[in-house]
């Protein structure tokens, strides 16, 4: 993004402007890649807060294994929250009732075929499962490969 932002400043300097110089073109890729970073580090420290707001509420005879944020893909619709995976369940938490209606916890035995999915069928970010006679359930998480074998574990 910031490289990006960088290129676009040296494209419009290069179209409204007759003087570009080398050192100028170095600060601008420069300021590109610090604007990239700054907005990736401000990103991330919003989401951490947004995700600390979020309680989740696990039965007290559940030990949680593993607990990140997620983004949760159920019939064309979309929630952020909090994922947490317990000794027996699959649990997800949204910050704001998006849609009421979608089921946001999961046994491990409702949880089959189990797999791991793209988005925009290139970016390896996600894993999904289907339960029962619904359509897939897909969750976008960091470390998709460890979800999965945290829930396989659970289910052997």
């Amino acid at each position: 993004m910031g490289l990006i932002y960088g290129l676009g400043d040296i494209l419009f300097s290069y179209i409204f402007s007759t003087e570009l110089t080398a050192l100028g073109i170095l600060f601008k890729i420069l300021g590109g890649f610090l604007f990239g970073f700054i907005l990736a580090w401000w990103f991330k420290r919003y989401s951490d807060l947004q995700l600390k707001k979020i309680e989740v509420k696990v039965p007290e005879e559940e030990t949680i294994l593993k607990v990140g944020g997620a983004n949760y893909h159920f019939k064309n619709k979309v929630a952020m929250g909090k994922l947490v995976l317990t000794d027996r369940h699959l649990i997800f938490e949204s910050p704001k009732n998006y849609n009421s209606n979608l089921p946001c916890s999961f046994t491990h035995e409702q949880i089959k075929n189990l797999r791991p999915a793209k988005s925009m069928y290139v970016i390896e970010n996600s894993f999904e499962f289907e339960s029962g006679k619904l359509e897939p359930h897909k969750f976008v998480v960091e470390n998709p490969k460890e979800w999965i074998e945290e829930i396989n574990n659970q289910n052997n």
